[in-house]
């Protein structure tokens, strides 16, 4: 990637949006009615979020050079004016196309293909995350189910994200993935968690206790990264029994984990 022109497009997304929240924040230290601080303050606010989105494009983009920006295709679902107007003009070098809601996405994600997704969470007629399920499902009629999706509207209090991350794990679908990419990351933790068993039984043949309880900690890390619950609560247990230094124990919990060939 040219790094000369990622600082420019950097500069081109960012300094608009810098300029807004500057002015604003001159305006905020004026005098004015509760009601026109609120709208500066919302101006405020919003404006920090676009540029969050801006970095968070930057670094979901490997663009190889400018002239190929206009190739790059960009669906935005917000039924705000305001924030489409605000992220239009933030992006305009790019080719973005704007619907109101979930259903307007799902249907155009239908006929033609994007590179990227920019979604709301609340919108009328169907939301960001159930928009984002369909797109997901691969039986489904839209053209690409893997294609990267940012939501662009954070919760503002902490229970709303709480209410959101609750929202999507209750959707599995969202986080099914295709079959080769689940064997890559088995075969990957297989291969990772044969070689702490073996830096545990080498760990247990020297009586050092530091090294089997750390050892033990990275095998349960692993294991629950891919929801091995066996192995990370004997893991788990063999970690304490470290910490004790007691080896009948971690003999013991050893045998349970070795499952070499």
């Amino acid at each position: 990637m040219d790094k000369e022109f990622i600082r420019h497009l950097s500069h081109e997304l960012k300094t608009p949006m810098s300029a807004i929240l500057g002015i604003t924040k001159l305006l905020l230290e004026m005098k004015h009615t509760p009601k026109v601080k609120e709208y500066l303050e919302y101006i405020q606010s919003s404006g920090k979020d676009q540029l969050k989105i801006i970095d968070d494009l930057l670094g979901v983009f490997k663009i190889e050079k400018a002239e190929n920006l206009n190739s790059i295709k960009i669906l935005l679902a917000e039924d705000i004016p305001f924030n489409q107007q605000l992220i239009t003009s933030c992006l305009k070098d790019y080719n973005i196309t704007v619907v109101n809601n979930g259903k307007e996405a799902v249907d155009i994600l239908k006929k033609e293909s994007f590179d990227l997704v920019l979604m709301d969470t609340q919108m009328p007629e169907m939301d960001g995350l159930t928009a984002t399920e369909i797109i997901r499902d691969k039986n489904s009629e839209v053209l690409n189910h893997d294609i990267p999706i940012i939501s662009i509207k954070k919760p503002i209090i902490k229970k709303e994200l709480d209410e959101e991350i609750e929202k999507a794990f209750i959707n599995p679908s969202l986080f099914k993935l295709d079959e080769p990419v689940a064997k890559e990351i088995w075969q990957e933790y297989l291969l990772k968690s044969k070689f702490q068993i073996q830096k545990i039984k080498e760990a247990l043949s020297t009586c050092d206790f530091g090294l089997i309880e750390e050892y033990a900690g990275i095998l349960k890390e692993l294991a629950s990264e891919v929801k091995e619950d066996s192995i990370e609560e004997t893991a788990f247990r063999l970690k304490l029994a470290a910490k004790k230094s007691d080896m009948e124990k971690c003999k013991i919990l050893y045998d349970q984990l070795d499952y070499s060939d």
